[in-house]
């Protein structure tokens, strides 16, 4: 009984062969619980273990797309790494550990976003040292003309609010943040946008704005992502802001999403 790859000897692994030397692919496998945690380190780490290249990086990144590429719609961190890559220059590249740290990702959701992205064929990954460089595969218009069946709408529950409550940091969103940038008019109740995961939201108490009076009310978007990271002059950003009318769009909406766009 011997390892299928070749680990290093801080691995402990054993599979049993049928007695033609073949691997017993579907069981047979010996190993400690450190071990699987190790294998899923090495996994992560896209097959290197501690600088050294244990499992090709490509197989790694092809078992992965095989999972996500069918995916319809970006993941949350998917989007995030789409859109810090979107607002950059068009020829400019960036080291992925350095977007998982701007966006506050762990190795596993930017290694999933990348290769997700890869996938879909919008950017592509090279080695730049010792670390990964990601860059897109398009200018910006056609970078997003080609991901928009893919994009998801941020918004993941919308709350109305009393408006004093409203002492925490939050952005523009919505139709009011819309009508900023086009000729539409104001809601009548303003909007604002939020991470979901903030620890302000469970505290929130929500009211039922047709019995109060709307200019007491807020509408607080709670996001699948923190619209922190793109926010433009306290607004949330032109891309994301266009997600959050997704089945939504009447003639007005249209219009006026069609001219906040035209500058990208």
């Amino acid at each position: 009984m011997h390892s299928a790859i070749p680990l290093p000897t801080v691995f402990w692994l054993l599979w049993e062969h049928d007695p033609q030397g073949h691997p017993n692919g579907g069981g047979g496998m010996y190993l400690t619980c450190t071990e699987m945690m190790k294998l899923g380190q090495l996994y992560l780490a896209e097959g290197n273990w501690k600088g050294e290249q244990i499992v090709s990086r490509d197989w790694v990144q092809e078992v992965y797309l095989k999972q996500l590429v069918k995916a319809d719609k970006m993941m949350p961190a998917t989007q995030m790494v789409f859109l810090e890559l979107l607002y950059m220059e068009d020829e400019e590249s960036v080291l992925k550990s350095e977007v998982a740290n701007k966006l506050n990702l762990t190795k596993t959701s930017i290694t999933r976003a990348t290769a997700q992205l890869e996938g879909m064929g919008l950017i592509r990954q090279m080695k730049s040292g010792t670390e990964i460089a990601i860059k897109r595969n398009y200018t910006r218009k056609e970078y997003y003309e080609n991901a928009k069946a893919y994009l998801i709408n941020p918004v993941q529950k919308e709350i109305t609010i009393m408006r004093c409550e409203a002492t925490f940091e939050s952005f523009s969103a919505g139709e009011t943040a819309l009508s900023q940038e086009s000729e539409l008019n104001l809601p009548r109740i303003e909007e604002r946008a939020i991470y979901k995961g903030e620890e302000v939201v469970d505290q929130l108490e929500i009211v039922d704005a047709r019995s109060e009076d709307p200019d007491d009310c807020l509408k607080v978007q709670l996001w699948k992502y923190n619209p922190s990271y793109f926010a433009r002059e306290g607004c949330v950003d032109p891309v994301s802001l266009a997600c959050t009318f997704k089945g939504n769009e009447g003639e007005r909406i249209e219009m006026s999403i069609e001219k906040l766009l035209a500058e990208l």
